[in-house]
């Protein structure tokens, strides 16, 4: 039986010859990430007359919890092939080692309606089992359903595992692609995927905050590597990785001036600077070392440092990244100051920069368009705006250079009375409703 009742770890019973012995475990007889499953135990080979102390340390009890995490398994991978039900499952262990070989190829196509039901309702469980269970983390890592790029945007049941990702993967593609975000729009409009998108490789989407920690745990499948599609050891197949390298090559010497412009004027913001090979339409992006945190990961490690009782209320501290960056640190939490500039060299807004820059090595108007590109880049690319005070001052002066109006200049009251004159003359001649209306 499967409940979506979590709260009590002891969801199994453990009775001797029908009569109940115990309901609680020091250690429960499931795991934890199995908690949505309760039933009953009755075994005929533990003593009836011993105390629970001596119950817990019995070996018996050692092969009981073994034998009910198989049993566990071994049901939900037959709901998976969709070739058991409880019947087959009290037939015996016989047929449920049947349907354990009919999956242990890992070649399951086709995932079943009941599987997805059960997936929506208890799929957190086996990606906690993933990152808690490293004996059995291959086998869970079959049960995984991802939405991907290739999966239809109107089907909600649309559900792929690693097996059809693998069947459906590139020739030369070495690496299972994925991309975070807090929903599936935010991900597919994300200019970390343009490159991808354009040589139509598959990329999972991860949408729960638990994600990307299991994929961290995970490492590969099948022997394949899994790769943020936001973090710097991104790289294509060796085909089209090859072919954008020559495609950028001259730019990487045409825009040494404006990485050394980005250095000089952001070194407390950027720790590196390159001519990307993953953008098409977007002018810059801001990504981040290997091991260091994407956007969505950053933002949860933030909410999880503030909702403490410490009182910070920004960094508080510098200390010295072992793997090269900066790290700051939020209350408990260290954040890696590790993100990463890169530049579209074919995108006229970098072009237009890189000639202000050569023209004007000190340019402010250079620094000012700059900033504008470089915040735009951290939204877009999903991070946290450190300085949204600065990034709006330079918003507003944007607007009122565009409008030819000066935004520190105020407009004196006579101004004001003008247009509430204009205002009136204009109710009153089209009798418009607006004159009754009452002041705030």
């Amino acid at each position: 039986m499967m409940t979506t009742d979590t709260s009590a770890l002891n969801s199994i019973k453990l009775f001797v010859r029908r009569v109940l012995i115990a309901d609680s475990f020091e250690e429960p007889l499931l795991p934890a990430y199995l908690s949505f499953i309760t039933g009953v135990v009755d075994s005929d080979d533990l003593p009836i007359n011993v105390s629970r102390e001596m119950l817990q340390q019995s070996r018996i009890l050692d092969l009981i919890r073994r034998k009910l995490i198989r049993k566990a398994l071994e049901m939900i991978r037959s709901l998976m092939v969709g070739s058991g039900n409880t019947e087959d499952e009290d037939a015996g262990d016989e047929g449920a080692e049947e349907v354990a070989d009919k999956a242990k190829d890992g070649n399951v196509k086709p995932t079943s309606n009941k599987y997805l039901d059960f997936w929506k309702e208890f799929g957190r469980g086996i990606k906690w089992g993933v990152i808690e269970d490293p004996s059995n983390r291959n086998r869970l890592s079959k049960m995984l359903r991802f939405r991907s790029s290739k999966c239809d945007p109107d089907n909600a049941s649309d559900f792929i595992s690693l097996d059809q990702y693998l069947d459906r993967m590139k020739g030369e593609q070495e690496f299972i692609y994925y991309h975070s975000g807090e929903n599936e729009g935010q991900i597919r409009s994300s200019p970390f995927l343009e490159k991808l998108k354009e040589r139509e490789y598959e990329v999972l989407y991860l949408t729960d905050p638990m994600d990307e920690n299991m994929l961290s745990h995970l490492k590969e499948y099948d022997g394949i590597k899994f790769v943020a599609a936001s973090k710097d050891n991104f790289k294509l197949g060796e085909t089209d990785e090859m072919s954008e390298k020559n495609r950028i090559r001259e730019a990487n010497k045409a825009f040494r001036p404006l990485k050394k412009f980005i250095k000089d004027k952001m070194s407390d913001r950027v720790a590196k600077v390159k001519i990307s090979h993953r953008l098409t339409t977007s002018p810059c992006v801001v990504s981040t070392s290997q091991y260091g945190y994407s956007a969505r990961m950053e933002l949860i490690m933030r909410a999880q440092a503030f909702s403490s009782n410490s009182e910070a209320t920004g960094f508080v501290a510098e200390t010295v990244d072992p793997l090269g960056g900066a790290t700051r640190t939020a209350g408990n939490l260290v954040i890696p100051h590790d993100k990463i500039l890169e530049l579209n060299p074919f995108h006229p807004l970098t072009i237009k920069l890189l000639d202000m820059v050569n023209h004007d090595p000190d340019s402010a108007e250079a620094l000012d368009m700059l900033n504008f590109m470089y915040d735009s880049a951290v939204i877009n690319s999903g991070y946290h705006v450190a300085d949204s005070v600065g990034f709006s001052d330079r918003l507003y002066h944007l607007l009122a250079k565009a409008l030819n109006i000066d935004v520190d200049k105020l407009v004196p009251v006579e101004e004001i009375v003008k247009r509430k004159e204009i205002v009136e003359k204009r109710a009153k001649a089209n009798d418009d409703s607006t004159a009754n209306l009452e002041d705030d």
